[in-house]
């Protein structure tokens, strides 16, 4: 691995699942990242490690939803606010899907639903549940542990 990948490595296993997906031409990669953003730093340095890709993203900026905390912290410290959850080392894993091809006969109201369908299927394909740490952390470490 390359020395920019080797903390998100050692720190949670990290490894990408699908980048066959990724397209050779343009694309919108749409990446639900939740509440720690860390694994789309990781899919960034990834991609641009397996395929010499850029990607250039449009991530909701859900940290900002009080109105003027970050550019007060900004104005105070000079510092951009990037809050901490989390940070289990637990196994992370990224699921790239099949590719929603562009289609010119559709609205953005339906691209729109079939990303969201698309998003959930990937959810409910990998994500196990109910949550739970002890089982995460064991599966950091566990060798024998296959991405389903």
């Amino acid at each position: 691995h390359n020395i920019y990948l080797l903390p998100f490595v050692l720190y949670s296993g990290y490894e990408v699942i699908g980048l066959e997906h990724l397209p050779k031409g343009p694309g919108i990669v749409i990446f639900h990242h939740s509440i720690w953003l860390r694994g789309y730093c990781f899919f960034v340095c990834k991609a641009y490690e397996e395929k010499g890709r850029l990607c250039h993203s449009v991530i909701d900026h859900f940290l900002y939803k009080l109105p003027g905390l970050a550019r007060w912290v900004y104005e105070k410290t000079r510092c951009l606010l990037l809050p901490v959850y989390g940070g289990f080392p637990v196994k992370l894993r990224t699921y790239i899907g099949e590719p929603i091809p562009y289609d010119p006969n559709i609205t953005a109201t339906e691209l729109a639903e079939k990303t969201k369908t698309a998003l959930e299927n990937l959810r409910d394909r990998h994500q196990k549940m109910p949550g739970n740490i002890l089982r995460a952390l064991s599966e950091r470490f566990d060798k024998d542990d296959k991405a389903n």
